[in-house]
């Protein structure tokens, strides 16, 4: 089994040893070898420390916790809790009037960026709430992000950025078949 699990694990990366470069690939593939090997060492021998806060002080509970808050949203940008409680519909996505009244305007969202584009300099990427914390997997849900295009392409930055541009609300047709409820066109950086 454990031969089987590192088999498919070479194969997920391996579309992205290119992207990534070979030694990276490689460096994550021992990494995670070594993790695996711990952890079915500890499951060997009762203990279920990998599993369980028990484990854990207070302190690393509350670091630990706090990567996952979202970041506070700034009096005169867009409200990430606001934003979240649109959800879907029968017909697609359903938005609060509150929601409603931001479509069309020019706005200002404060977040984490998720790059779309394999190279520094991004034409095309996802605004989060919350900082990414794997390649493969989306920061939030379809209702905490905002597909954003910039009108020239902008520098890929792992800290929170401010951007402005005309905010849409993703109701029909085409735009909702990526499962996305916002976008952001002709944004620019207002801020790092």
């Amino acid at each position: 089994m454990r031969k089987v699990f590192f088999i498919l694990l070479a194969l997920a990366l391996l579309p992205f040893a290119g992207v990534l470069g070979y030694r990276y690939a490689v460096h994550a593939r021992h990494l995670l070898q070594q993790r695996f090997a711990e952890i079915h060492a500890m499951v060997s021998d009762g203990d279920d420390a990998p599993f369980s806060d028990g484990q854990l002080s207070d302190a690393q509970l509350a670091a630990r916790d706090n990567t996952t808050a979202p970041i506070e949203t700034p009096k005169g940008t867009l409200s990430w809790p606001l934003l979240a409680k649109a959800h879907f519909g029968k017909q697609g996505p359903e938005f609060s009037a509150d929601i409603k009244a931001l479509g069309g305007k020019i706005s200002t969202a404060k977040g984490y960026m998720f790059p779309l584009d394999q190279f520094g300099k991004q034409t095309h990427f996802l605004l989060s709430p919350y900082p990414s914390s794997c390649p493969f997997c989306l920061p939030a849900g379809p209702g905490e992000l905002i597909e954003v295009i910039p009108t020239n392409p902008m520098e890929f930055t792992y800290d929170p950025i401010s951007v402005q541009g005309r905010f849409e609300l993703l109701e029909s047709g085409d735009d909702i078949k990526e499962g996305m409820f916002y976008r952001m066109r002709d944004a620019e950086i207002i801020s790092k």
